[in-house]
């Protein structure tokens, strides 16, 4: 619970303004995080699995490798604080948003700087969002995180969901149906104007 409050936090506190893989580290920042791999899926079934997961490198500003550095995997997931504003769109239902098969989970990179996730699952609704990598700086101003100070950098992964009728924000689209009541009165009209038809051109 802890691990997905502080996730939240993050989220909601600038990480969706920061672009996908930032080559241009912020002042006090001492690492690149680039995305390895495939940075968007479509998926098309409902909890359709992507086994290989999400993975990126971690280097320093030489693009030197950094290894042992945790970083945390998460589904990018959109959240309100309060009340809605007015005319502001609904969000997507947690059903659309998918989960990695470990959930929330922290990895580290290896010798060559690479992080790797768990499978990936994906929601059963329709929709777009993100999954994402960040290296969660904790080591103090004084620079001790092989990152440098806060911000961590973060990469993002664009995740695809195409299961059927679209989803515009959040809301899956009408499809007008037909009641078997409205389907008769409507085939009896047809044939009263078609029997009419033929009367008079007897």
């Amino acid at each position: 619970m802890k691990l997905r409050c502080l996730i939240c936090a993050i989220a909601l506190f600038g990480l969706g303004a920061m672009p996908a893989a930032a080559q241009v580290p912020p002042p006090g920042q001492l690492c690149l995080m680039t995305t390895v791999g495939a940075d968007a899926i479509t998926l098309r079934t409902p909890a359709q699995a992507h086994p290989e997961g999400f993975a990126v490198r971690l280097t320093d500003l030489q693009g030197n490798p950094l290894p042992g550095v945790e970083v945390w995997f998460f589904v990018n997931q959109l959240l309100t604080i309060g009340p809605p504003q007015p005319g502001a769109p609904p969000l997507p239902p947690p059903e659309t948003y998918g989960q990695f098969a470990e959930g929330q989970l922290i990895s580290h990179t290896d010798e060559l700087g690479i992080a790797r996730s768990s499978a990936f699952i994906g929601g059963t609704i329709s929709g777009n969002y993100e999954a994402a990598a960040y290296v969660w700086v904790s080591g103090g101003p004084d620079g001790s995180h092989p990152c440098g100070t806060a911000p961590g950098p973060v990469a993002y992964f664009q995740v695809r969901q195409l299961l059927g009728p679209r989803v515009a924000s959040g809301v899956p689209e009408s499809i007008p149906v037909m009641s078997n009541i409205a389907g008769l009165l409507l085939g009896l009209s047809l044939l009263a104007i078609g029997v009419l038809g033929a009367r008079r051109l007897q």
